[in-house]
């Protein structure tokens, strides 16, 4: 499901009919897109196989499909099963969702997995994750940053290569790795947050004449 407030309701329906899967929800603050069907969402299971998840949220989808498929061998075949089995299966499946989102304490992904961002993968990910700003210290200062939690850190420089090798002329003060940082927490604010991770540009002339233009020609 996706959540999102209601003046943007118009990019869930936007969503829906391009997949042709689920349905849009909208509310007195917010939108929904929820996608609740088994055969739909098989479907959007092969999308992710097809394009799949650069950050650990990559685990939670594997965690998912793995449930799904318990799920749909249940449904074919639960008149055959012995009760033992079926409470053999509600334990896995209980399991599966306890490691999953806020509860899940293991980040290390697959040895196979590989991080792969497209111009428009990174995007979607500034239009979720980003931040865009005019801070004030002293004089007015432009600022763009995207924050992520430090299990995110190798998808973060990734990004930060990325950002730097995009085409545009700008003078530097000093070398070009300082127009667009990487920031890594080495312990977390309290005890209710975690480290955070966090790629970020404060370097005008790169905004103006770099990032900017990398995302007007973008549709």
């Amino acid at each position: 499901m996706l959540y999102l407030h209601k003046d943007d309701a118009p990019l869930l329906n936007y969503i829906k009919n391009r997949l042709n899967l689920g349905k849009v929800y909208v509310y007195d603050h917010f939108g929904s897109f929820i996608i609740s069907k088994t055969n739909e969402l098989l479907q959007l299971i092969k999308i992710f196989e097809g394009h799949p998840l650069n950050t650990t949220k990559y685990l939670n989808l594997l965690a998912f499909k793995e449930a799904l498929e318990l799920y749909c061998q249940y449904r074919r075949n639960s008149s055959a099963y012995a009760p033992e089995y079926k409470e053999l299966l509600y334990n896995k499946l209980t399991n599966l969702k306890k490691s999953m989102n806020k509860k899940r304490t293991d980040f290390d992904l697959p040895e196979n997995h590989k991080i792969i961002i497209t111009d428009y993968w990174l995007l979607g990910f500034i239009e979720g994750e980003g931040s865009f700003c005019v801070a004030k210290t002293g004089s007015f200062r432009l600022d763009f940053s995207i924050n992520q939690t430090i299990r995110e850190r190798l998808v973060l420089k990734t990004i930060q290569k990325i950002l730097l090798e995009l085409p545009g002329e700008f003078k530097l003060l000093n070398s070009k790795t300082n127009s667009v940082q990487l920031a890594l927490d080495s312990k977390a604010k309290n005890d209710r947050s975690q480290p955070m991770a966090r790629v970020f540009s404060n370097y005008s002339g790169y905004i103006n004449n770099v990032l900017i233009p990398f995302l007007d020609k973008l549709e």
